[in-house]
């Protein structure tokens, strides 16, 4: 499932731009601002991996454009495939732990894809915060993707919690040795 398959990184690039396009356009729809994320151009030179991130800020003097990437394959596609490679191998019991595991999964996999995005928001002055929240979006950012061992860490962590949390934390009493007659 990690393996780069041919293919995969311009169609993964080009699902998660068009989700990424779609859950945006509402929280700019009254601003001046017009976020896109989409796969690269043959023109721009990017590893198949990439997601271009277009914002278009329309200003009385004119249009202002920035724009910056994102390595897929590192911020989504390993936290995914990690998951899928744990549901395969370590299936969680009940349907309302597989629904959970599931849930958890879309949550972690869209966290892990929406806070470099945002990161650049911040960057670029699209979204204004603070400058304690600022970095702490961009330490964020450093944590679960910066850090190459995170795209697994994260996915093993919270399946482990999901699949076998309770089994795991359970306390176990020795059992009492038995006495032969």
């Amino acid at each position: 499932m990690i393996a780069p398959w041919p293919g995969l990184g311009p169609l993964f690039a080009d699902v998660v731009g068009a989700t990424a396009t779609a859950i945006a356009d509402p929280f700019f729809a009254r601003s001046n601002v017009t976020l896109t994320v989409r796969p690269p151009r043959p023109e721009e030179h990017q590893p198949k991996w990439r997601g271009v991130i277009d914002v278009k800020q329309d200003f009385p003097d004119g249009p202002a454009r920035h724009a910056g990437a994102i390595d897929l394959r590192r911020s989504g596609y390993l936290q995914l495939a990690t998951f899928i490679a744990l549901a395969a191998a370590w299936m969680p019991k009940g349907r309302r732990r597989i629904l959970a595991a599931v849930g958890v999964a879309a949550a972690v996999v869209s966290t892990v894809v929406a806070v470099p995005i945002f990161d650049f928001l911040v960057q670029v002055d699209v979204v204004h915060l603070g400058a304690g929240s600022a970095t702490l979006v961009s330490l964020a950012r450093r944590i679960l993707v910066g850090a190459p061992g995170m795209a697994y860490a994260v996915p093993g962590i919270v399946w482990l919690a999901l699949a076998g949390g309770p089994m795991l934390l359970r306390r176990r009493t020795p059992r009492a040795p038995q006495r032969e007659c």
